[in-house]
C-alpha cells in the first residue's frame, strides 16, 4: 500500500518533467525551424565585417536591422554555424543582406566570399591626372599612390616609356571595399599592354609609326579630335598622311595638353605661336608622348586609317568635320564653318 502511494506521489513530478521537456522541445524546434525561415528584413542593407569577425559580431550588427531575433534563436544560430563549420569560414568585407534571406542562407552567404563589388569606369580621353584624381575621390578605396610622382609610378609599373600618359586602358574595373587605387592602375596598365600588343601586329602596311608607343600617341590625338565615331578612320588618314609627308600635325589638343593646368579654356593665337614640345603647329612629327588615354576604337583607327589623300579637316560645329585633300578647299571650309560662324 505504501508502495502504491509512492507511485501515485511520483506521477505529478513525472508529468512535470515530461511537460518541461515537451516545452523545451517545442522551443528548440521553433528556434531551429527559425533558421530556415525568412527574417523580417524590411530593406536590403550592407553588412560590413572586419578581419577576424565572429558570429557574435554578426548578430550584433544584424540585430540593428532585424527586431524578431531572440537570445535563444541567436545562440542556436551560433551553434549551427559552429557545427557546420561556417563560423570559422566567414570572410571579411561588405555583404549585401536582402529581404527574404534566412539565417542559414546568411551564414552561407558570409562564408561564400561573395562580397559587394563596385565598378569604376576609366573614360576614353581622360588624362592620367584626371584618372588619378577620380580614383583619389573614391571614399571606399585606399589611395596608395597618393603623393606619388608620375616618374615613381613609371618605375613601379616598369613602364618602358617616359610617362604613364596613354598607358591605362579605358574600361570598367570592379573592386571591393579596401582595394587600392594601385590595383586598378595595375589592371588597366596590363590590359593596355595586352590590347596594343594584340593590335600592333595587325596594323596596316606602310604606316609612319615606328613603335607601339607611337601608335598610342597617335591614337590619343585621334581620341581627342573625334566628334563622331564614324570619322575616326578619316581623322587617322589625315594625320598618317601628314606624318608621311613630314607636315606638321597642327592639332589643338596637343597644345592644350602642353599648357596643362594653366589652360583656361580659351586657346589663343599666342598659344599657337609659343614653341613647346607639344606644339604641333611649330614642331613636326608626333608629340613626345600620348596626350590622353585612347580607347580601342581610336587605337584601331590609328593602325587602320581609311584610304585616301586627305590632309585637312575642320569642325562643322555639330560634332562632325569637313575633310579636304588640298589647302584651297580647306580654307574654304574654314571660312564657311569657323570664320563666318564667329561673325554671326
Amino acid at each position: 500500500m505504501k508502495y502504491f502511494n509512492a507511485r501515485i506521489l511520483l506521477l505529478p513530478g513525472l508529468f512535470l518533467v515530461i511537460a518541461v521537456l515537451l516545452f523545451l522541445g517545442v522551443q528548440l524546434h521553433t528556434a531551429y525551424s527559425w533558421l530556415y525561415k525568412p527574417m523580417s528584413i524590411e530593406k536590403e542593407f550592407l553588412l560590413e565585417l572586419e578581419t577576424g569577425a565572429t558570429f557574435a559580431t554578426v548578430g550584433d550588427k544584424i540585430s540593428r536591422h532585424v527586431g524578431d531575433m531572440s537570445t535563444l534563436q541567436f545562440r542556436l544560430w551560433v551553434v549551427h554555424a559552429r557545427y557546420t563549420g561556417l563560423d570559422t569560414a566567414i570572410k571579411a568585407g561588405e555583404f549585401m543582406i536582402v529581404p527574404g534571406m534566412t539565417p542559414e542562407q546568411i551564414s552561407r552567404h558570409l562564408a561564400s566570399g561573395q562580397v559587394v563589388k563596385y565598378s569604376f569606369r576609366i573614360q576614353e580621353g581622360w588624362t592620367v591626372d584626371q584618372l588619378r584624381s577620380s580614383l583619389s575621390s573614391i571614399k571606399n578605396m585606399v589611395s596608395e599612390t597618393a603623393g606619388w610622382s608620375d616618374m615613381k609610378l613609371v618605375a613601379w609599373l616598369q613602364i618602358d616609356a617616359p610617362t604613364t600618359e596613354g598607358q591605362f586602358f579605358p574600361d570598367t574595373y570592379q573592386y571591393v571595399r579596401g582595394d587600392s587605387d594601385l590595383s586598378i592602375l595595375i589592371r588597366a596598365y596590363k590590359k593596355m599592354q595586352f590590347v596594343i600588343s594584340r593590335e600592333w601586329p595587325e596594323r596596316a602596311e606602310n604606316l609612319p609609326l615606328r613603335s607601339k608607343f607611337d601608335a598610342l600617341t597617335l591614337a590619343s590625338i585621334i581620341e581627342k579630335e573625334t566628334g563622331k565615331d564614324s570619322e575616326r578612320a578619316h581623322i587617322s588618314q589625315v594625320f598618317n598622311n601628314r606624318l608621311k609627308r613630314n607636315m606638321r600635325l597642327q592639332t589643338d589638343p596637343t597644345i592644350i595638353y602642353g599648357l596643362g593646368k594653366s589652360f583656361d579654356g580659351n586657346l589663343t593665337r599666342k598659344h599657337l605661336d609659343t614653341d613647346g614640345e607639344y606644339n604641333t603647329y611649330m614642331r613636326r612629327g608626333l608629340p613626345p608622348s600620348p596626350i590622353a588615354l585612347p580607347g580601342l576604337a581610336s587605337i584601331r583607327a590609328a593602325l587602320h586609317p581609311s584610304a585616301g589623300k586627305l590632309l585637312y579637316f575642320v569642325g562643322k560645329g555639330d560634332g562632325s568635320s569637313q575633310f579636304s585633300d588640298n589647302l584651297d578647299d580647306h580654307l574654304t571650309a574654314v571660312r564657311r564653318y569657323q570664320l563666318e560662324k564667329q561673325t554671326q
